[in-house]
């Protein structure tokens, strides 16, 4: 039996994130399939104990000269995963939030094959979006040291062919995560597992702090519905990194603990068991969904983030439809789903095919001695600083330029400014006076409101006086009709006649009045 022959993987092997931590196991499990025996050392951005499996190292990439030198390597492996970016973002990694350079994941490899005269290969991993102009130029110089360029879809080789790469060169391999059963047999992770599992049909439930406020009450109701439609739920946390566990716990809670939590820390076995026994997997995990379609199972994919890699997945196995980008789809997607035959994976067969012919050139390419020329590296170097540095200029002109006319289009829409301002001085001096005006008319109709209050308080007086008269009339006829009757004296009943007189004279002068 020959020597070893010693790769150097990197992925993200730092970070509890189920999907990355598939890499290495079906690389090595498709290696000894063609009877290469290989020593794979994993590098990450930090060193620790491997997340998800126990007793295995994790280096560091920027210690990889030296243990290159002490020990060489024989090529370097990079990927699978989400990894071709310049992205930096947060992670929790032994407890606390950091920053995480996934970069220097496949950065450094470029540069230590470029030095070292080592094979670079890459394993599938993925571009998420095009790089900008800069970053284009740096990138095409970084990846003429690649010896096999494999990416996982037909986008991420867009992405390199904008930044001046021969298509020629560039490989596109489905997500090698595809192979996994054949490294984690379900039988085998039963085995190797002590989680407790429901025998009664069940749903996985993954979810993220990512998912938009708005949608999580919808999210909510379509679990109550799968609840009543018998299903147990199990909430299975798939990156840790990302605070999963906690938050399936808020969610349980908000189910009235209904759901069933796996408290336990869980291994690869245990994900891949709990996944592979279920009727339906539904969640944000890309790697979830596929364990899921690995063994046959049905999944719906929440992807309200648009990952490509996602919508590529589903439409490649031609279950788009149970890709979906909102909880108000998820309803529907449920129905539909559970409505689907059985056999859920007829169409994977032909993506294991090409992703076995992927692993085929690897294995020839690690027994082979030929190497991706290194010659006139210097050169190279000095041409794509001066590339880099050129394009940078030109993106610096590009901002002076934009600069420029932001200024001039400033400076236009200050004399507009101005004359609005102009124009509304005159409307504001205008207003002015019709306010005077106003106030003038307004000082008048209270005066004429004051004289006619006045004018109708002194027609009550006369109302009342009138009144008064009046009444003085009527007891004036009674007293008459009581003399009439009692037959007085004409001298007295010409003095109540005189009388009479007095008072309708009275009454008409101030009835004149």
């Amino acid at each position: 039996m020959g020597r070893k022959i010693r790769i150097a993987f990197t992925g993200v092997f730092d970070l509890a994130n189920y999907g990355d931590h598939l890499f290495p196991n079906i690389f090595e499990n498709q290696m000894k399939k063609r009877g290469l025996e290989c020593e794979i050392t994993l590098f990450s951005v930090f060193a620790c104990e491997q997340a998800f499996e126990e007793g295995r190292h994790v280096y560091s990439i920027y210690n990889i000269d030296k243990m290159h030198i002490e020990n060489a390597f024989d090529a370097v492996i990079v990927g699978g995963g989400e990894l071709i970016h310049y992205g930096l973002y947060q992670h929790i990694f032994e407890g606390r939030y950091v920053d995480y350079p996934i970069f220097d994941l496949w950065v450094v490899p470029c540069l230590f094959v470029k030095k070292y005269h080592v094979k670079l290969i890459w394993n599938a991993p993925g571009i998420p979006f095009d790089f900008e102009k800069g970053y284009s130029t740096f990138t095409k110089w970084l990846l003429e040291g690649v010896d096999y360029l494999a990416v996982r879809n037909i986008q991420s080789k867009m992405s390199l062919v904008k930044c001046g790469i021969d298509v020629k060169r560039i490989s596109v391999i489905p997500d090698t995560g595809l192979l996994l059963k054949d490294v984690y047999s379900r039988d085998e992770c039963v085995k190797e597992t002590t989680i407790s599992i429901p025998q009664k049909k069940y749903v996985v439930i993954h979810t993220s702090k990512l998912m938009p406020e708005n949608d999580r009450d919808i999210f909510k109701v379509c679990l109550e519905n799968l609840m009543e439609r018998g299903f147990k739920l199990i909430l299975l946390p798939l990156a840790y990194t990302n605070d999963d566990d906690e938050i399936l716990k808020r969610l349980n809670a908000s189910l009235n603990y209904k759901c069933i939590v796996l408290d336990k820390r869980l291994k690869l076995e245990d994900i891949v068991r709990v996944i592979s026994g279920c009727d339906l997997y539904i969640g944000f995990s890309y790697h979830g969904a596929i364990t899921a379609f690995c063994f046959g199972k049905k999944a719906i994919v929440y992807n309200y983030t648009q990952n490509r890699k996602t919508i590529d997945l589903f439409d490649s196995l031609k279950k788009g439809q149970y890709c979906i980008d909102s909880a108000e789809k998820l309803l529907d997607a449920i129905e539909g789903i559970l409505s689907e035959p059985p056999t859920f994976n007829e169409n994977l067969s032909g993506i294991e095919a090409d992703i076995e012919k992927h692993f085929d050139k690897i294995e020839n390419m690690l027994n082979s001695s030929n190497i991706s020329d290194s010659e006139h590296q210097i050169e190279s170097a000095y041409r794509a600083i001066s590339d880099i540095l050129s394009a940078f200029s030109s993106e610096k002109q590009i901002q002076a330029k934009n600069t420029q006319d932001i200024i001039a289009n400033w400076n236009k829409t200050q004399k507009q400014l101005d004359t609005v301002v102009q124009e509304w001085s005159k409307c504001s001096e205008e207003l002015k006076k019709s306010n005077m005006a106003l106030e003038g008319t307004t000082k008048e109709l209270e005066k004429s409101n004051m004289a006619l209050e006045r004018t109708t308080k002194e027609l009550e007086k006369s109302n009342m006086a009138l009144e008064g008269m009046i009444k003085e009339l009527e007891l004036f006829k009674k007293e008459t009709q009581r003399l009439q009757k009692s037959q007085v004296s004409w001298q007295e009943y010409g003095k109540m006649i005189q009388k009479e007189r007095e008072v309708r004279d009275a009454v008409m002068r101030l009835i004149g009045r």
